[in-house]
């Protein structure tokens, strides 16, 4: 594989973890939409050439959510939107709701628990990120985690463009490491339980579905990648 191909494949993964990180941390709203409707030609076509099914279904679910919100009237679009809000709240929000955190997640019960996130963190310091002007989250936050994959995906893509090939395998190992230790080890149990619940319009749910099965795909992508 060459590395203008190369480039924009990591270009490409660097947009979707950071679109997908906004869809977690922000209350929905028309740009919200707007930005989830841009990418979603990319997210098919992973979808098609996966074996998994399941994400080729939940992206034409999300499809059809996007697509009816921009073809309705005013009112319509108010009705859909406010109605993945209140999803939104009731997921997210409320004293039930389901935890977005890593170390809460995967604790017994979900009681916080300080460990995961103290690793998240020491990973964020290794490569200056830092997202804390963005919100006050914990750390281990699904879309910090998110962001931080598109934030190395981008450094390992600028690394690669200057010839410095060492360092880009580091961040693709550090990639492959922090997926499997990291995102998959909560992200499934986390669409598990986003089952239970039921939307009016499909979003939350096929979206989960969709970031699970996105990120097998990708860890898959990741062993392959060599330079």
């Amino acid at each position: 594989m060459q590395k203008e191909e190369i480039t924009n494949i990591l270009k490409g993964r660097e947009v979707i973890y950071a679109v997908f990180s906004g869809l977690y941390l922000f209350v929905p709203d028309k740009k919200q939409l707007e930005t989830f409707n841009n990418i979603i030609s990319s997210l098919k076509e992973i979808a098609q050439n996966s074996e998994n099914k399941e994400i080729l279904e939940s992206i034409n679910k999300l499809e059809h959510t996007v697509v009816s919100y921009f073809k309705a009237d005013n009112t319509k679009k108010e009705n859909i939107l406010d109605e993945i809000h209140k999803t939104y709240t009731r997921l997210f929000c409320l004293g039930n709701a389901l935890p977005l955190s890593e170390s809460v997640f995967i604790s017994p019960e979900h009681i916080t628990k300080q460990v995961p996130e103290d690793k998240v963190i020491q990973l964020y310091m290794q490569c200056n990120f830092n997202m804390n002007h963005t919100s006050n989250e914990p750390q281990d936050h699904l879309s910090y985690e998110l962001m931080f994959m598109s934030y190395l995906s981008k450094g390992t893509y600028l690394q690669l463009n200057n010839n410095k090939i060492a360092e880009a395998s580091t961040l693709v190992k550090l990639q492959r490491y922090f997926i499997n230790n990291h995102l998959l080890n909560w992200v499934p149990l986390f669409s598990s339980m986003m089952g239970s619940y039921n939307e009016k319009y499909d979003y939350y749910k096929p979206l989960t579905i969709f970031l699970e099965g996105y990120l097998k795909e990708d860890e898959k992508y990741l062993e392959t990648l060599e330079f």
